[in-house]
């Protein structure tokens, strides 16, 4: 890979591993599940609806109802992108207000309500967060979710809770990104391993820019990956699952059990796809609830996407930079 080309992959991906998107759909635990009773349906919270050709049409996230063998009681798993049109935005906002509560995520301090962020970037910070939204032709939740809403409610950790966490567990910024890079060289272990056990798949070795200039393509392949059940409880490895998944849901599950003892009786739960399997199994372990029903909402239209100045500039850069 030349120089340039690698320049400009090492920038989108910083900006996809700052993006809510992957955080919340890719960084989960790889290893085995806990053992679960045979009763017990497992879900599917993600999906790529297709014609009768076979070709995609969209990329769908379920809402996922609950309840146990008695009572009235409710729980929905609303499961989340956190990039997507704005369509889906607006009926996710609808869907909202069905609800006596509603638990969503956001690591901030307690109380803290976001805010739209309309206009341009401000900071690189800021920048590499919009990359990904800008990559795929789509928006940002935070810009188009209503959190303002009298039934909405906090139930996720706090970045203190979150160093307090780990901390406890003896864990420092060192000992977490040494974790972090053994989990990745395993990952890179098991794709070369693929590889070598199938090198005529043409997939083993894309052109990265050739995706990230086509907007449809990269969302298309995206959709492939997110929405594969292996991939959702999986990616970087059980350092940042722990962290990312493990501790919010337990932070979540806090928060639905006090709105239950406070006499809520229909709950929703706003989180990232990724979260929702661990979740799924937390609400039939300790609230012996199952899954009832289900309905789909479009969050990525997968027959068209917008083309914009970025994508025109890596075109140029894949005729002035080829590989060698």
């Amino acid at each position: 890979m030349t120089f340039y080309r690698l320049a400009v992959v090492s920038v989108i991906t910083a900006g996809l591993c700052i993006s809510n998107t992957v955080v919340a759909i890719c960084f989960a635990d790889k290893g085995r599940s806990p053992e679960k009773d045979p009763e017990q349906r497992s879900s599917k919270f993600i999906r790529i609806q297709t014609d009768e050709n076979d070709q995609p049409l969209a990329m769908q996230t379920a809402i996922t109802t609950y309840r146990p063998k008695r009572g009235n009681l409710i729980v929905d798993l609303i499961a989340a992108v956190h990039l997507g049109e704005q369509s889906y935005y607006g009926a996710l906002n609808k869907q909202f207000e069905s609800y006596d509560v509603l638990l969503y995520e956001l690591v901030a301090p307690k109380g803290a309500i976001p805010t739209p962020r309309p206009g341009q970037a401000t900071s690189i910070f800021s920048m590499l967060q919009r990359l990904p939204g800008t990559l795929l032709g789509l928006e940002s939740q935070l810009d188009h979710i209503d959190y303002t809403k009298p039934n909405f409610v906090h139930a996720d950790l706090s970045p203190e809770e979150m160093a307090r966490r780990m901390s406890d567990r003896g864990d420092d910024a060192l000992s977490i990104i040494t974790e972090v890079f053994e989990d990745i060289q395993k990952q890179q272990k098991r794709i070369q391993q693929d590889q070598r056990n199938n090198p005529t798949n043409p997939s083993a070795t894309p052109d990265i820019l050739e995706m990230l200039s086509d907007p449809l393509d990269m969302k298309r392949q995206l959709a492939v990956y997110f929405t594969d059940s292996d991939n959702l409880e999986s990616g970087l490895g059980k350092t940042l699952n722990r962290m990312l998944i493990n501790d919010r849901n337990q932070a979540a599950m806090r928060a639905l059990q006090n709105e239950l003892s406070n006499g809520k009786q229909r709950v929703g739960i706003f989180y990232g796809a990724a979260h929702m399997p661990d979740f799924e199994r937390r609400l039939q372990e300790s609230l012996e609830m199952q899954p009832d029903e289900q309905q789909w909402l479009t969050a990525w239209d997968l027959t068209s996407a917008k083309s914009n100045r970025f994508h025109r500039a890596l075109q140029f850069l894949r005729q002035v930079a080829p590989e060698r």
